[in-house]
């Protein structure tokens, strides 16, 4: 799968922005990754971080700031001088779900970035915006957090998909590394839901993490694989051939180019 990074200074269109989700799908991708915070009046939009300092002209607390404020004083268009004068603000997943709910080749893959203490509304919020837009189907959900991925997975129960938090990951991956995963491996079938697909960085711990074998194991398992946040063309080679499911990157059109080289056909680009 071509996954197209929601968040980087160097994308052509604002990161997380609705903007750069057109963009991206139009490049021709499989899904849209995203982040996913929380507003003062409950609601979900796309945007990175906890607070607006780094990533736009705003400041303090994104969960204290209420959408009509967003809407018309945050902006996150600051470095893209073609847009001078205008406001682009964080869209609502609502806005993101409405846009591309129609066009059945896209999914969506959303991180949880939201406080823990608030894991119930978003999961309970998150779920039902899905069913809404009937694309809880399409949709894989991803946190560093096991409790933010837990309430997911009791709100949504096995109509979602969901990726493994970093403690899971970790235990995971360290029987797998000392080859005792046969004996000492966690369920992926949690009470809640199932842990369908494992996120990766290149590297953890110390491991090179894009060896053949990893993927082989997790497989085995019954877990699809994934990486980010992969830009360079060696890299998205030798996961190729060493059989990931996907690869998350800010260089979409680099990606597909390798996927062709590689004699894999990329997706089909976006109507």
């Amino acid at each position: 799968m071509v996954i197209s990074h929601g968040d980087c200074p160097c994308l052509p269109e604002p990161a997380n922005s609705l903007l750069w989700f057109e963009y991206a799908a139009g490049l021709g991708v499989d899904a849209l990754e995203m982040d996913l915070m929380l507003t003062a009046d409950g609601e979900i939009i796309t945007f990175h971080d906890k607070s607006w300092e780094n990533l736009s002209n705003g400041t303090g607390s994104v969960r204290e700031t209420t959408v009509s404020y967003m809407e018309k004083h945050i902006d996150v268009s600051g470095s893209y001088s073609k847009y001078d004068g205008m406001i682009i603000s964080p869209p609502l997943l609502e806005e993101v779900l409405s846009t591309f709910s129609g066009n059945p080749e896209i999914r969506f893959n959303m991180e949880i970035k939201t406080e823990l203490e608030d894991r119930v509304l978003v999961a309970e919020t998150l779920c039902r915006t899905l069913r809404n837009h009937d694309v809880i189907g399409r949709t894989l959900v991803a946190s560093f957090d096991t409790e933010n991925l837990d309430a997911v997975r009791k709100e949504c129960g096995n109509e979602l998909a969901t990726s493994s938090s970093e403690a899971e990951t970790r235990s995971a991956l360290v029987p797998i590394i000392l080859g005792l995963d046969l004996w000492a491996w966690w369920p992926n079938k949690k009470p809640n839901g199932e842990i369908s697909v494992m996120q990766l960085p290149v590297e953890g711990g110390g491991f090179r993490l894009t060896e053949k074998k990893i993927i082989d194991r997790l497989h085995g398992h019954g877990v699809a694989v994934m990486y980010w946040v992969i830009n360079d063309r060696e890299t998205m080679l030798e996961l190729i051939a060493n059989g990931a499911d996907g690869i998350i990157t800010d260089e979409v059109e680099t990606l597909r180019e390798v996927m062709a080289e590689a004699g894999k056909a990329p997706p089909p680009f976006s109507q």
